[in-house]
């Protein structure tokens, strides 16, 4: 009887940790590992298809993984890196089902991988990699015209134009986030008092996310005033408390089409669509050490399907789609509003000769911009 409770109390343990796990996994990751099972279906349907047997989806062997590894090569033409991660979303979903997957079978699978990334045909499949936004692009950005036109079938033909408090929330998010190269989930989940003004411009405490460690980065002030950090912060920041945000609340919050401040922390798919501006959309990936910054451009025939498209206006062509934190609005009357001087401007700082930092910031990012 005691070795039966004992064994009811593991086996409880065991149900729990799993659920335990699953619960704490990000969406996207579940999303991902669902795509891929769903590949690694349609590859049993295919093996089917010329052996005249249906294998279990269980079956997870070195035969079958290494075949799984061959056709998404071949038939598929993924790109190495993508063959990669879709190995760990078949093994751990087949885990998950109770299946045993021998550790041989995914060693073979990725030596594979590791022949193909030898291969510069097959490594420039996909987006490949991204040229890295410089203080230029942000500039062109943050100065770019907020108004466009319509499309040509439009069934209003209006000019729309993005509100004055979602254009300070998004300069402010562009020239922080290079300057501390952060990444989307790290921008969402700044808070009011994690960025402080001090001396040299702003300590910016940037927090743990996806078991990354926290990190503290000094921002000195920028040499121009449209790309500056310190100011295009302290602008968004006044700016927000006096509509009634919360000062202790998250740093950036959506803004509706009509201006009005909203209370939910901004979530990283929208601190992904940044200000119009380049021709080309913007694509935050984290870059290398070399790459100070940490975001990068990306055509946009270039992304995937299933990355979100920037909802904010663009400088030229017709608008985006509208979605949650989306900048967008109609101009009042159908009349495109004056430019409006920067705000950042009037924000207090030091005198010009001292924006121009003596020497790189500790965080080793660009002291100006």
């Amino acid at each position: 009887m005691a070795h039966d409770a004992a064994a009811a109390v593991l086996a409880a343990l065991e149900q729990g940790a799993e659920e335990h796990i699953e619960a704490s996994r990000p969406h996207k990751t579940k999303v991902s590992y669902a795509n891929d099972w769903n590949l690694w279906t349609e590859f049993h349907g295919w093996l089917a298809e010329r052996t005249g047997h249906q294998l279990p989806l269980t079956a997870v062997t070195k035969g079958t993984m290494v075949g799984f590894t061959v056709w998404l090569d071949e038939v598929k033409e993924a790109a190495p890196n993508s063959i990669d991660r879709r190995i760990t979303g078949v093994t751990v979903t087949a885990r998950a089902q109770g299946a045993v997957v021998p550790k041989e079978a995914t060693l073979a699978a990725r030596r594979l991988v590791k022949q193909y990334r030898n291969d510069p045909k097959r490594m420039a499949r996909g987006r490949g990699k991204a040229a890295p936004v410089t203080p230029a692009d942000l500039r062109r950005m943050n100065t770019a015209d907020l108004t466009v036109a319509p499309r040509p079938t439009a069934r209003r033909q209006r000019t729309r134009a993005v509100p004055e408090l979602a254009r300070l929330r998004d300069r402010s998010l562009n020239t922080l986030r290079f300057a501390v190269a952060g990444r989307n989930e790290e921008m969402s989940e700044l808070d009011d008092p994690f960025i402080t003004l001090v001396a040299e411009g702003l300590e910016v405490h940037v927090p743990s996310v996806k078991g990354r460690p926290p990190r503290d980065v000094v921002v000195a002030y920028g040499e121009h005033v449209d790309t500056c950090p310190v100011r295009c912060w302290l602008a968004w920041q006044a700016a927000k408390l006096a509509a009634g945000a919360d000062p202790n609340g998250p740093a950036y919050l959506p803004v509706d089409q009509w201006g009005n401040l909203g209370t939910a922390r901004l979530s990283p798919t929208a601190a992904a669509a940044p200000s119009p501006g380049p021709p080309s959309t913007p694509d935050w990936r984290p870059a290398s050490p070399a790459t100070p910054g940490g975001a990068a451009w990306s055509p946009p025939a270039a992304r995937r399907a299933s990355a979100p498209r920037s909802c904010a206006p663009r400088a030229a062509g017709p608008p985006g789609p509208r979605c949650s934190g989306s900048t967008s609005t109609r101009a009042r009357s159908g009349r495109t509003p004056p430019p409006k001087a920067s705000v950042c401007s009037a924000v207090g700082g030091p005198p010009p000769e001292q924006h121009r930092s003596p020497g790189p910031s500790r965080s080793g990012a660009p002291s100006c911009v």
